[in-house]
């Protein structure tokens, strides 16, 4: 067996680049040119140096770079009209690289467009016949490339998305980089804008980026987002019941570290628990977290069910902060599902309904969790499933009003999320037909295929959803379509989906469920009636 080739370093990576730039571009003889082309392509990561082909894009965002590093903070955009065609979706030989400058026109006035950056499958042959008027001899409509960059911020990216969808744009491509000195450049393919003028739509999104509070990126909810920050702890004596002494707890051995500090199984008064012990750091950072922390330790005390992970108590004077709860011995669902996949019909159906019956709880109480996924659900050692992780939970407002805030994981989360519209307690609904979907697949990652921001570019704009494998049981298959409906109204309550799951325990009830799904689509349209 041949032994694999050593990886390429990066200053490998960019020499080859050059070389081959060289070919069609002879401008890069020039010393001075060669030299700042290099240097930009070792700021980024190795996968921009392979996919770039064209100088001239090359060019556009070294200025771009530069522009922003001078900027004191500002976020910059350059917009063009690109050339969809063949060879803008797939692999562009050197040959071709001066005819993209020189090719046919395609609208913008009949200007010479170039193809994308990157070329990149994703959505662009559909893109390519709506450009071009498709069969039925419309009128083209124009597609832009905008590069982003600025100093790269906590939710850059989402604040970005954000702007593009409030000047009416579509996203259907976007190619995400960070410089190793700190800065984001990211570059998007989008449709929407049918004025064809790239100059007025350059100038539109300067303006919506400036009015972006961008120095208040890391906090969720900020930016004009319409959604209230998290409440900061009550000082209250309810609050007060659950304080913990530091000298209580017994720390024993780390479980897991993320952006949120570390969690360690402990003792407290004889009990096993798991504690998680909040990250300290800049201040921007550290907010964000005191904020998460108060929101999940406001949530805690209020609910209590056999499928919600257990609060026991706090930490909540500086400079340790910590929440304590359950310790859960099975760890979470998601390796539960790698270490035993693929489960059986009795216990996918277990592990569904008892997320189901803490769903359901939840949102009897006007809590809508908001991140659901199987990585977010803990197993004891009965196999009983909690859900956990609230750190980004909300009550419900008793006053009719709607979230809109995005929030969550991209390939979890609802379309009208993604796309920044008011949202309700129907978004863990969908979700939840995600997570239905992991526990069939194994514990797969949803839209593999895809980055997370192409999948939810999909979702929104494509329909997109999992495949679900052909060996689903067949009520299992039609719950989980019925919680991705794009429509909330169309989703059903998790009461319905409580009753659906106790209803199935093999694939002989498939037929007896008919008339409960007769029901539940008429429950959907009186709801969707009602709402109307």
């Amino acid at each position: 067996m041949t032994p694999a080739l050593p990886r390429a370093s990066k200053e490998q990576v960019a020499t080859r680049v050059l070389e081959r730039l060289k070919d069609t571009w002879p401008e890069l003889e020039d010393v001075a040119l060669e030299t700042a082309v290099k240097a930009h392509l070792l700021r980024l990561p190795r996968r921009y140096a392979m996919d770039i082909h064209n100088l001239e894009d090359l060019r556009t965002h070294m200025n771009l770079l530069q522009a922003a590093q001078s900027s004191n903070g500002s976020v910059l955009c350059d917009t063009r009209g690109i050339r969809l065609s063949s060879s803008a979706l797939g692999d562009v030989s050197n040959s071709s690289l001066h005819e993209m400058d020189t090719g046919p026109s395609s609208p913008h006035g009949g200007k010479r467009l170039r193809a994308p950056t990157f070329g990149s499958s994703f959505n662009l042959q559909t893109m390519d016949e709506h450009a071009n008027g498709g069969a039925n001899n419309v009128a083209p409509t124009p597609v832009y490339e905008i590069s982003v960059s600025g100093r790269n911020r906590p939710r850059m990216l989402s604040r970005v998305s954000t702007a593009l969808f409030d000047v009416g744009l579509n996203i259907s491509e976007a190619h995400v980089f960070c410089t190793e000195d700190g800065y984001a450049l990211d570059v998007f393919v989008v449709q929407g804008w049918n004025a064809d003028d790239a100059a007025n739509l350059n100038t539109m999104m300067l303006a919506r980026l400036a009015q972006v509070n961008w120095d208040d990126a890391g906090q969720p909810g900020s930016g004009g987002s319409g959604e209230s920050p998290a409440p900061a702890l009550p000082a209250t004596s309810d609050a007060s019941e659950w304080e913990i002494s530091e000298a209580q707890l017994n720390f024993h051995d780390k479980i897991a570290s993320g952006a949120f500090g570390v969690l360690y199984r402990g003792h407290y008064c004889g009990q096993e628990v798991a504690i998680k012990v909040l990250k300290t750091g800049e201040k921007a950072s550290q907010e964000e977290v005191h904020r998460e922390f108060a929101q999940e330790l406001s949530i805690l005390r209020k609910v209590r069910h056999k499928n919600i992970v257990q609060l026991i108590g706090a930490m909540t004077k500086p400079p340790r902060l910590c929440l304590v709860t359950e310790f859960m011995k099975g760890g979470s669902a998601l390796q539960f599902l790698h270490k035993h996949a693929p489960l059986k019909l009795p216990q996918l159906l277990r592990l569904a309904l008892g997320v189901a019956l803490g769903m359901d709880y939840l949102h009897k109480v006007n809590v809508v969790h908001r991140d659901l996924k199987t990585a977010n659900l803990l197993m004891d050692e009965n196999e009983v499933v909690k859900v956990a992780d609230f750190g980004v939970a909300r009550v419900k407002s008793t006053d009719g009003s709607h979230m809109t805030a995005e929030t969550g994981t991209y390939r979890w989360m609802a379309p009208e999320v993604i796309a920044h519209q008011h949202y309700n307690h129907k978004c863990d609904v969908f979700s939840y037909g995600i997570l239905l979907w992991e526990l069939v697949s194994g514990g797969d990652i949803p839209y593999s295929g895809y980055t997370p921001l192409q999948a939810a570019v999909g979702v929104v704009q494509r329909g997109l959803r999992p495949t679900v494998p052909a060996t689903c049981h067949p009520v299992v298959a039609q719950t989980m379509q019925y919680c991705w409906q794009p429509d909330p109204n169309a989703r059903p309550e998790f009461e319905q989906v409580v009753e659906l799951l106790r209803h199935t325990e093999s694939p002989t009830d498939a037929a007896e469920t008919k008339g409960f799904f007769s029901r539940l689509r008429n429950i959907s349209r009186s709801s969707s009636a009602k709402a109307g």
